[in-house]
């Protein structure tokens, strides 16, 4: 009959006598339906149609229908390198970036943001170690390099915020953001002066890190307190995991203070790591391994340019690694080849000066590189432009 020759065979005949009934008494006829998964159907219909159905005490909900699409990668626009054009990388696409307004402060805790044509919108520039080692080299805070001689910082401030418009290099997710760089690189490689290259060290001890949370902490208490702002740390250690030294300090970070001293507290952004294990094990966590959506806290984990999990990966200048997964991951981000802003063009050594980015120098170089550190960024981005255009009442509700 009719209904079997519209409908599947898989259909059964009281869902289509019920298809059947809905037609006769409203005057539509089903393209479609369903029983198994639930009983519906789709139909083309009136604004009266509609209406009636709505009103109907046997019908749960109708709902418009929309065409989908498949998933489709991304790719850069244009693809690098070009100098005399501007790329949209595809991590920005992929998360639809913006242009900035200014008023969020971002902090990027890591190596030392280095100087580039692309990030003016470096607003700060600090050393944390100075609390750590106060009268290290010359007796004086100002002889420790606020730029890391490893360029990881600069290449995870351009995802972040690179401007935008200037047609060259790149456009970061919120092009133009403030940046404000907390170094945690401990020393100076040379301490003889005045040296022709001088960075602050890759390396750098629990101590350093703290020194860094603490210190973008309290900058932002003493010069605006009452915003919620941003703070990536595209770095993993044991210490950032439950039971760490660093755990509590990051959870310190992002819960607000009321009275007395005023606080409202940031949004803390993590990389999960690339130890191709549990995130629990190297980032930001709960005793047991879980997360929450609701601390002002978001590890993230990597994917590539079609949407999928990023395993073992290699960089060209840098390590490789897998990224790190788990219950302690709470956003995918992009994080495989992401084209950002770069320092010299050379594989970092520390015994090799012409290897590390110079505190004099500013550069135009660019580079793709991958891991969960790219990832973070993205979301720092996206954190900050929503913290521009909206009143937050803790990282929480930003979260």
């Amino acid at each position: 009959d009719d209904l079997a020759r519209r409908f599947s065979p898989r259909n059964t005949s009281k869902a289509k006598n019920m298809v059947a009934s809905f037609e006769r008494r409203y005057e539509l006829e089903a393209t479609d339906m369903t029983n198994w998964v639930g009983n519906t159907f789709t139909a083309y219909l009136t604004e009266e149609q509609v209406s009636a159905l709505r009103d109907d005490p046997h019908v749960t909900l109708v709902t418009e229908l929309d065409e989908g699409n498949f998933s489709a990668p991304w790719y850069d626009n244009p693809s690098p390198p070009n100098p005399a054009t501007e790329t949209i990388p595809w991590g920005r696409t992929a998360v639809n970036g913006k242009t900035s307004t200014g008023s969020a402060r971002v902090y990027v805790i890591d190596a030392g943001v280095g100087y580039h044509e692309d990030l003016g919108n470096v607003v700060a520039r600090v050393n944390a170690s100075c609390n750590t080692y106060p009268y290290y080299y010359h007796g004086a805070c100002t002889s420790l390099s606020a730029v890391g001689c490893y360029e990881h910082a600069t290449h995870v401030a351009g995802i972040i915020s690179a401007t935008a418009g200037n047609a060259r290099g790149i456009a970061g997710v919120n092009a133009g953001a403030r940046i404000f760089s907390v170094s945690v690189g401990p020393y100076d490689l040379t301490d003889s002066g005045p040296p022709s290259r001088r960075c602050a060290e890759i390396s750098a001890s629990a101590s350093n890190i703290a020194s860094a949370l603490d210190w973008a902490m309290y900058d932002m208490i003493v010069n605006d307190p009452f915003h919620v702002h941003i703070v990536n740390i595209s770095m993993n250690r044991t210490e950032f995991a439950p039971g760490g030294a660093l755990n509590n300090m990051v959870l310190s970070l992002a819960t607000p203070i009321c009275c007395g001293v005023i606080y409202a507290g940031a949004l803390v952004v993590q990389s999960a790591g690339n130890q191709g294990t549990d995130a629990c094990s190297y980032a930001f966590g709960y005793s047991g391994g879980y997360a929450s959506t609701s601390d002002g806290i978001m590890v993230v984990g990597m994917h590539d340019y079609q949407g999928s999990y990023v395993g073992y990966f290699t960089n060209t200048y840098a390590g490789g690694g897998t990224g790190n997964y788990g219950a302690c991951v709470e956003v995918w981000a992009p994080g495989k080849d992401i084209y950002s802003t770069f320092g010299p063009l050379a594989s970092y050594s520390p015994y090799t000066p012409s290897t590390w980015q110079d505190e004099s120098t500013t550069y135009s170089n660019y580079f793709s590189w991958t891991g969960t550190s790219m990832a973070a960024p993205h979301i720092a981005g996206i954190a900050s432009y929503l913290a521009e255009h909206n009143t937050y009442g803790s990282p929480a509700d930003l979260e």
